[in-house]
């Protein structure tokens, strides 16, 4: 499967997705997004990443930009929350995920590491195939 993935998206991703087997990035410039296939964008976010996106309200925008364009959109976060460095409050992003949950109906799901984040998002771009057919 061939997913077009942010030129900006680190090259380690590349390797990873070898390792996963059966995804392949075409990397290019995006406008929204990290990885797209078809009508899914997906938004990789490491989880001090996530924080500060939150603090300086980046993932707000990012959000609505996401909505404009695809019809399916997921934020996948890599790391544990009580792993973060950042001094943002646990409840915080808490709240923010709730948020984007109810409000945006975009569905927020957080993983180990960046190998399962590789394998979340090929089922998931598998999964909207599959309904595709």
């Amino acid at each position: 499967m061939k997913v077009t993935c942010d030129d900006r998206e680190p090259k380690s991703m590349d390797m990873i997705a070898l390792t996963v087997g059966g995804i392949e990035f075409e990397r290019k410039r995006l406008k929204t997004g990290d990885y797209v296939l078809g009508n899914v964008c997906i938004e990789r976010k490491a989880i001090d990443d996530f924080c500060a996106s939150i603090l300086d309200d980046r993932l707000t925008n990012q959000v609505a930009k996401m909505k404009e364009s695809f019809e399916h959109i997921y934020i996948l976060v890599a790391g544990r929350i009580k792993d973060r460095t950042s001094d943002i409050h646990e409840n915080c992003i808490l709240g923010k995920m709730a948020s984007i949950l109810v409000k945006h109906k975009v569905s927020i799901i957080t993983v180990d590491d960046e190998f399962q984040l590789v394998y979340l998002m090929k089922r998931i771009f598998e999964r909207h195939q599959e309904e595709l057919k």
